[in-house]
């Protein structure tokens, strides 16, 4: 007898297999992040080439985050009233057009620093715009005890694009050049509108609200009384603004001996360690304390962080960073369920646009935190403090809201209102 997905360790395929709508949306966001992974380098590149100055590279995430942070609240309320596979092609063709002006302005004879800074900013704003509606569609289209197998799928393909866009990026770069390199996402941002127009509408939940900042803060209004729900987003906050130490790489790659290829084995560890845990992902449908596992798992991050620090050889300390992704994958696969599970339909998109805020802008938090802490005292202190400091803010939280760590999902029915396609 065929052993049944949910006993297998491996990762769980059946959302893939059993939803060929779900399987358009995944496979087209796939290859369109892939692509923008592409032009994420691609636009660092540039902007180092035309200035030299790692100050100008710095200012592209200055750019960046103000649309990121408003128009992430924005686009959840825009998920929530209109429908949700519209308001991605939308997005993706704009991020098309975008990335076709990199392109033309990369081929000139002299490219415009502020045409970069001004598309980078555009697509930062338009993703902010698509993310809460692409993550309100998943448990539309999926059956709710398939959400663990489908948020380990979503963060397979965001690893995967994470390590082969950088890598193909820098080899785009050099063989073919910077315009046929932003080509290259405008051909993948192709694949991912012509993926969504195949997938068929996904319309607003009935009775949902229009678009409105009543409506952005009745989405802040929902969480009072949700502490499940606010303990997802408290959690991921402390690991990110505490135990992110991705400001500290370059520092610690040179007190290990290393240069820039140390700096790279650093850089991609979390990724990798995600990658790898996506693959053996499937004993999490065999889970029911989704807050304790998330919990262990940011434990589990901020000890790795920690020990991080300490470490003294290049190995320990990619190590270190390959297990403390792997475990923030675990911490995404069951807070990604909770959402799907405890959330309504007609909120999930302001949820959405709330926790994009937040998985965004705590890591930008964090960077100034480690930045702060390693110019005082030095970046081992500041790796080494972050994950201590990650470990006893979750103990607080603990402590703060025990219902978290008790909740179960076999104890309560999920409210949404409607079921998969």
């Amino acid at each position: 007898m065929t052993e049944q997905p949910a006993r297998r360790l491996t990762l769980d395929l059946s959302p893939l297999r059993d939803s060929p709508r779900w399987r358009l949306l995944w496979g087209g966001h796939l290859v369109g992040f892939l692509g923008s992974q592409i032009t994420v380098i691609a636009v660092g590149w540039q902007v180092y080439s035309l200035t030299h100055s790692s100050l100008a590279v710095g200012l592209i995430g200055a750019v960046e985050l103000v649309p990121l942070m408003v128009l992430g609240l924005v686009g959840g309320a825009l998920a929530d009233a209109h429908d949700r596979r519209t308001i991605l092609v939308l997005c993706d063709s704009t991020q098309l057009l975008l990335a076709g002006v990199l392109a033309l302005n990369a081929w000139s004879d002299h490219p415009r620093l502020w045409v970069v800074y001004v598309m980078a900013a555009g697509i930062s704003g338009t993703s902010a715009l698509a993310q809460p509606a692409l993550w309100a569609m998943t448990a539309r289209l999926v059956r709710p005890e398939q959400y663990p197998a489908a948020s380990a799928l979503e963060s397979t393909g965001w690893n995967l694009g994470a390590i082969v866009g950088p890598a193909m990026a820098g080899v785009l770069i050099h063989v073919f050049g910077l315009p046929a390199t932003f080509l290259v996402n405008v051909a993948s941002l192709t694949v991912a509108v012509l993926s969504l127009a195949r997938l068929g509408p996904v319309p607003p939940a009935d009775g949902a609200p229009r678009m409105s900042l009543r409506a952005i803060a009745d989405g802040f209004s929902f969480l009072k009384g949700k502490p499940i729900i606010r303990g997802t987003y408290l959690i991921d906050f402390i690991a990110m603004v505490f135990g992110m130490p991705r400001a500290l790489f370059p520092a610690i790659a040179a007190r290990l001996g290393g240069g820039s290829g140390t700096y790279g084995w650093l850089a991609a560890a979390p990724a990798a360690g995600a990658f790898a845990a996506t693959l053996l992902s499937g004993w999490t449908a065999r889970v029911h304390r989704y807050g304790l596992a998330v919990t262990i798992a940011v434990l589990t991050w901020g000890g790795a962080i920690a020990l991080f620090g300490l470490s003294r050889w290049v190995w320990l300390a990619v190590a270190c960073l390959v297990v403390a992704g792997a475990a923030d994958l675990v911490s995404v696969i069951f807070r990604r369920t909770i959402w799907n599970t405890l959330i309504p339909d007609e909120f999930r998109g302001r949820l959405g646009g709330i926790a994009w805020v937040n998985v965004r802008g705590g890591p930008v938090l964090g960077d100034i935190e480690s930045g702060v802490v390693a110019r005082l005292w030095s970046p081992a202190v500041s790796a080494t403090s972050g994950g201590l400091l990650c470990i006893a803010g979750v103990v607080v939280m603990a402590v703060l809201v025990p219902s978290f760590n008790r909740y179960d999902r076999r104890s309560e029915p999920s409210p949404t209102t409607t079921s998969a396609a």
